[in-house]
């Protein structure tokens, strides 16, 4: 009974409220000597879920120590499933410290990160995809991104795997009554057909987990590299683009020596831009480990932003899907071989100074992140936004193939049933129907204290 009793403050430093908050068995039946009426000295009758000013009172300095809101919230009816209260107090740290102080000598404890949330999936009250969202949606940092999470929390992505399950089941229970029961006159199900059905959940099934990696462009970003050699005005693109002067910009070669890595929000697509270091040869031992990381980061982004000198007469790569070439300086004119150029649909140019044919540039990025995103719309397919449930659903696509498979190669239908309940097994795992402690651990020990 005292292993649900803990407190967490909810709320961030900078503001003039603090909440903290309180869990477990006859909480409120804890807290009552602390509690005075703001006009009699007599512990006041608390209804649930009604908001109530008091006067949070020091019992062992016989004085007030607070005046606040109290909320309480019984079991059942609570954000854990547990008897829980709110006190909304001022946010003064000597007054949460000694708050935290009373706290703890009726037996509360520190929360871990993630407790309240994981008590409200162990009492029933979230399914482990809602719990998920609980983090998502306190952590993005983009619109669509929050709605998405927004959906899983109520319990967008849950119903369309409890779908998928349930298609899956109604094969097994009508392969099982199949095959114990063959004197009845049940349809059988012969092997094309089944893997015909079987396969139109397999579609869906692929859809689901393709949306991961669409999602984690709304998470993350679309990474872009701006690249090119010293002096081409990448540290000057960067600083234009954010409207800050974000990077250091000289007339002296190889100012930048490590990547710079900044978010921007184009047109409601999250971008990551990374200045780099000037590609050249270099004998100095900072710059060429900088070089390095350049042509490695040019390897690994999704875009790149390849930066030229435009007075300068430029040999152009071939054209490849992920870059853009841009000529910058254009306020001060293009060499007349670089204009032959600008027919081609990867070739812009630009002035970082005086931003000219940045609106194109924004235009190109967001291109290629509608591309990348593609259809994203929750409404249609249900979408992961977590590593752990693109496992599951990896795992869940590899084991309904076997089953299909094992059909396909005439393997008897009692042992290819178990290649469809281990898939049923790993969908379950998603939204926490199986799942484990070390799961559990895992996933609750990244949340925020105090969620």
């Amino acid at each position: 009974m005292t292993e649900d009793r803990f407190y967490a403050l909810a709320t961030g430093s900078g503001g003039a409220i603090a909440i903290v908050r309180v869990n477990g068995t006859d909480c409120i039946e804890l807290l009552k000597p602390f509690l005075r009426s703001t006009k009699a000295k007599a512990s006041p009758e608390i209804k649930p879920r009604f908001a109530h000013y008091l006067q949070w009172y020091d019992k062992e300095r016989d004085t007030a120590l607070d005046e606040m809101c109290l909320l309480f919230f019984p079991r059942g009816k609570s954000y854990t499933g547990d008897d829980l209260v709110e006190l909304h107090l001022h946010s003064s740290r000597a007054i949460l410290q000694r708050t935290f102080q009373i706290l703890q000598s009726l037996g509360f404890r520190a929360a871990k990160p993630g407790e309240f949330t994981q008590r409200a999936f162990l009492n029933g009250k979230l399914s482990l995809t809602q719990a998920e969202a609980v983090r998502e949606l306190i952590e993005s940092d983009h619109l669509q991104q929050a709605n998405i999470a927004l959906n899983q929390l109520q319990g967008g992505l849950k119903s369309g795997i409890e779908k998928l399950r349930e298609d899956l089941l109604n094969v097994g229970a009508h392969l099982e009554a199949t095959l114990d029961y063959p004197e009845e006159d049940i349809d059988f199900l012969d092997s094309e057909k089944l893997i015909a059905d079987v396969s139109d959940i397999q579609n869906t099934l692929i859809q689901v987990l393709e949306s991961y990696d669409r999602f984690h462009y709304y998470r993350e970003g679309v990474s872009v590299g701006i690249v090119g050699k010293p002096n081409a005005g990448k540290s000057s693109l960067l600083n234009c683009l954010l409207k800050k002067d974000r990077a250091i910009v000289t007339e002296v070669e190889g100012t930048t020596r490590d990547h710079i890595e900044e978010s921007l929000e184009i047109h409601g697509y999250k971008f990551r831009l990374i200045d780099t270091a000037g590609i050249r040869e270099s004998n100095d031992l900072v710059e060429k480990i900088g070089i390095e990381r350049s042509l490695q980061i040019k390897a690994e982004v999704d875009l790149v932003l390849y930066l030229m000198d435009g007075m300068k007469e430029q040999n152009l790569e071939e054209q490849r899907s992920n870059t853009l070439y841009l000529f910058n300086k254009c306020d001060l004119g293009l060499a007349q071989s670089n204009q032959e150029y600008l027919g081609r649909v990867d070739v812009l140019s630009i002035s970082a100074t005086n931003h000219q044919g940045i609106d194109n540039l924004k235009n190109w990025l967001t291109e290629q992140a509608q591309k990348a995103v593609g259809n994203l719309n929750y409404n249609e397919v249900p979408i992961l936004t977590s590593h752990r449930q693109k496992e599951s659903m990896v795992k869940a696509k590899e084991q309904l193939q076997a089953f299909k498979d094992a059909l396909s190669s005439g393997i008897p239908m009692d042992i290819a049933l178990v290649e469809l309940y281990g898939c049923l097994d790993s969908l379950g795992e998603i939204t926490g129907e199986v799942t484990s402690t070390d799961i559990l651990d895992r996933l609750f020990e990244k949340f925020c204290i105090g969620k």
